[in-house]
């Protein structure tokens, strides 16, 4: 426990035995409230105390247990915002009718993340989507295993090209600067005799 370390390291440079300090410290531990739920214990000792003979809606076992879940849920929901800032989380909103590509594994170094077959959206369930393809049939799998495509139209990638090329017109390009006269150093062409 880094904590009680922490405390043996400081009793020890004070010069003093940590088997006496360990009740201070474990009082002192003890009475600390949670960081996450911002409960502590009652301490019991033998000091003589005044206690409440009407029970205080503070300190009733359901209003601290309630205020406990509250502090930890809204402990919960920062740490959640952080970590999703973090890890740049987003919201996929898909639909029904809309196209995805599916994740695949990596096979050899030249396989994609995503396969190339499109699977068009059946059917939403939470976090299941099932998904339709042509060749492949259904498959259901997890929100995060779908990526979402914007155009289901696919050209092969040779009528890309064509259409490409063709409305280029073939012209030659012309250099902005002339090119620089290229000789061999002097030294070279003198004869030696």
């Amino acid at each position: 426990m880094r904590t009680f370390e922490k405390a043996v390291r400081a009793v020890h440079i004070e010069g003093r035995r940590w088997q006496d300090e360990l009740d201070i410290f474990l009082l002192n531990y003890r009475s600390t409230p949670h960081c996450t739920t911002g409960i502590s214990r009652k301490i019991r000792n033998k000091l003589p105390s005044v206690e409440r003979l009407d029970p205080c809606p503070e300190t009733s076992k359901t209003t601290i247990s309630e205020k406990a879940i509250n502090n930890d849920s809204k402990r919960k929901e920062k740490m959640k915002q952080y970590a999703d800032k973090r890890n740049q989380a987003k919201n996929i909103n898909l639909q029904i009718g809309d196209y995805v590509l599916v994740r695949q594994r990596k096979k050899n170094k030249l396989s994609t993340p995503f396969g190339k077959t499109p699977y068009r959206v059946t059917e939403i369930k939470e976090t299941k989507i099932t998904a339709t393809s042509k060749d492949s049939g259904n498959i259901s799998r997890n929100v995060s295993v779908f990526k979402q495509i914007p155009n289901p139209n696919f050209e092969p990638q040779d009528q890309i090209i064509k259409d490409f090329h063709g409305d280029m017109p073939n012209t030659e390009l012309t250099r902005r600067y002339p090119t620089r006269n290229r000789r061999s150093p002097e030294f070279y062409n003198s004869s030696r005799t």
